[in-house]
């Protein structure tokens, strides 16, 4: 979220580091989320994959790992041209959860995964019914930022005016500027001149 890419990676993978030489598989566990999660911030499509598979290596364990292996199994679905199917694996991932998150911010988080997921396959009519979703959740408001960035490009892909899209695109800059979120600062930026780009073509 500050923008420290490289620090971001050097951090995860110390804590994996600890989660293999730790013998506490819940904690092991919690890492692994926590590498996945990082891995879609970065729109890392290799790394997706790596930590989806890390996620499903079998053994016992609390029933909500198999729920965040579930969603992150349905991403790479998405990214290698299954996309409805790969849908419903997140959105099946996310109703199991019930109506309240069993630990701080899940919802939120396959939420985020949702939306990664609906951008990746280019579906801007859900993408945009499902950022509207993820605004209205209580809690948690890490991914607004990005929420908003992904709603404008869903706008954009969707044949809206301009200047929709440009608002959407400065009320997601305004949040990650008021919270100091400088690394989807960055990728909104990087919307911005690319659609912008886009148009003048």
């Amino acid at each position: 979220f500050l923008g420290d890419t490289l620090g971001a990676v050097a951090m995860r993978e110390r804590a994996l580091a600890l989660a293999r030489d730790t013998p506490h598989p819940y904690s092991a566990d919690v890492a692994k989320v926590f590498a996945a999660v990082l891995a879609v911030d970065l729109g890392d499509v290799d790394d997706i994959r790596v930590r989806a598979a890390e996620l499903s290596a079998g053994r016992e364990r609390s029933w909500v790992f198999d729920v965040n292996a579930e969603a992150m199994n349905g991403l790479v679905g998405v990214l290698d041209g299954r996309a409805a199917e790969g849908i419903a694996r997140i959105e099946g991932a996310i109703e199991s959860l019930g109506p309240s998150s069993p630990a701080p911010g899940a919802i939120s988080t396959l939420t985020r995964v949702l939306v990664a997921a609906l951008e990746f396959a280019n579906d801007p009519a859900a993408g945009l019914t499902v950022a509207d979703r993820a605004l209205r959740l209580p809690g948690t408001r890490l991914w607004e930022a990005e929420i908003r960035r992904a709603r404008a490009e869903f706008r954009a892909r969707s044949g809206h005016p301009r200047p929709e899209v440009e608002a959407d695109l400065a009320t997601a800059a305004r949040f990650a500027e008021a919270h100091a979120h400088h690394g989807p600062g960055q990728r909104i930026a990087a919307t911005r001149s690319r659609l912008r780009a886009d148009e003048r073509h």
